[in-house]
């Protein structure tokens, strides 16, 4: 998956908020590692949408099995003087150990309905979150866009043009995305990446000490 995005195997780690690597670093600092389950739902609908089609499972589930910090995103990480070394240490042998739950690839679901959940020691949940949240949240998007392309087609045949559009990681993910809504065809050929950026997000408020 990674490789074939255009995404070397050893960028994988760093494919996340900063900010997820800071409260995971303070998860093990302060010994709260425990198990957390985190679910992903949408809390409202676009204007005039009544349903939504689930799409990025299989993205999602080919980045849990290869995502891993290559010495090059640790020597990264270490030179933002952010990270302690037993941190960095933890990071270099760390690979993702948990349960994903989820709709199958073009099921309609709706609003407060868990399109996905990640049970797993919460460092590995927060790690993966930014990744997760991007790819199903964009792959969803496409999917309900082309659903409503098709349903207002009225049986005429419909063609992703996707990398006609101007951002990178967006314009090539919708073909197979796109597909699973009975889009008809797409010339894109390989996809890109996304930036990080940096938060407080809720979970750290009821689970995360101070710092």
């Amino acid at each position: 998956m990674a490789e074939a995005a255009g995404i070397p195997m050893e960028e994988l780690g760093l494919f996340t908020d900063l900010y997820q690597l800071t409260m995971a670093q303070s998860y093990l600092e302060h010994d709260k590692n425990r198990p957390a389950t985190f679910s992903l739902i949408v809390r409202k609908y676009p204007p005039d949408h009544s349903y939504l089609v689930a799409a990025g499972l299989t993205t999602v589930l080919e980045y849990l099995e290869q995502v891993r910090f290559s010495p090059g995103a640790l020597t990264y990480l270490w030179q933002t003087g952010r990270f302690s070394e037993a941190f960095l240490t933890y990071l270099a042998t760390w690979r993702f150990q948990g349960d994903v739950v989820a709709l199958p690839e073009g099921s309609v679901f709706f609003c407060n309905e868990p399109v996905l959940e990640v049970t797993a020691p919460i460092v590995d949940a927060q790690l993966v979150e930014s990744f997760i949240v991007n790819a199903v949240h964009l792959q969803t998007l496409i999917a309900t866009k082309a659903a409503r392309c098709v349903e207002a087609a009225r049986g005429r045949s419909l063609i992703d043009f996707a990398l006609r559009r101007p951002v990178i990681w967006p314009a090539l993910t919708p073909p197979a995305t796109s597909w699973r809504a009975r889009s008809t065809a797409s010339p894109s050929a390989a996809p890109g990446r996304t930036p990080t950026w940096r938060a407080l997000p809720t979970n750290w408020k009821l689970f995360g000490p101070v710092r």
